[in-house]
């Protein structure tokens, strides 16, 4: 099963790699090797090696919510927990071997979180609420509505943790890059056409209304974080 499951992951990157081309693809190489050097790098010192092992199952964690196949894998595999977390596995090869390298056993152990991610399991009708938070924003951020409405129980469990563990070195880095990463696919579907006329803008105008919205409700999320951290 996990085999299977492999192989078709295998010719899922295969497809990625073929449709970025050959500029980006060298591209990709060379971030994902700088960014494994900075890893081993940073991965020596031993408070720095339990951020980047929290950041990791944090990173993970989204990914998680954020799976399109939990469904399928549910209807096909009986064992489907097991094959997300090899998948997860390998996906922390890079990182345990860092951190075996430099004997961080604290930040090994961290990484046991992944048992506790695969069993998550965030109910649908669950994902999306309406709250008074979305009454709060504009009516023209509409991404911004249905974006929080969608992924209520990440943003606010990251924000809160965040400004209670503020205090450690890592911690609101790491939740601004996860709270950027989701606030990025608020625009994964923007407005109908209907309703971008609604606006009676024109297309500088009204792309620079946008630009400016979600700037300004970004700096309220992260503005508040920043001050705590500093």
């Amino acid at each position: 099963m996990i085999r299977a499951l492999l192989k078709i992951r295998l010719k899922q990157i295969y497809r990625g790699i073929i449709g970025i081309g050959l500029i980006r693809f060298i591209f990709l190489v060379g971030l994902v090797g700088f960014l494994g050097f900075a890893l081993y790098v940073k991965s020596t010192d031993k408070l720095t090696a339990q951020y980047l092992s929290a950041g990791f199952i944090l990173l993970i964690m989204f990914v998680h919510f954020k799976r399109g196949d939990k469904l399928f894998l549910k209807s096909h595999f009986s064992n489907y927990k097991t094959l997300m977390l090899a998948e997860y596995i390998i996906l922390s090869i890079p990182v345990l071997c860092c951190f075996l390298i430099h004997k961080q056993w604290v930040a090994i152990s961290q990484l046991t979180g992944l048992l506790i991610i695969i069993n998550i399991d965030l109910k649908a009708r669950n994902s999306n609420l309406n709250t008074k938070l979305q009454e709060l924003i504009p009516y023209d951020a509409f991404e911004w509505k249905a974006g929080i409405r969608k992924h209520f129980f990440i943003i606010v469990p990251v924000w809160i943790i965040t400004a209670l563990t503020s205090f450690f070195i890592g911690s609101v880095p790491i939740a601004i890059f996860i709270l950027g990463i989701t606030i990025l696919s608020f625009f994964e579907q923007c407005e109908p056409y209907q309703t971008l006329i609604s606006y009676e803008l024109g297309a500088t105008k009204l792309l620079w209304l946008k630009i400016k919205r979600s700037l300004q409700l970004f700096s309220i999320i992260v503005i508040p974080l920043l001050l705590l951290f500093t």
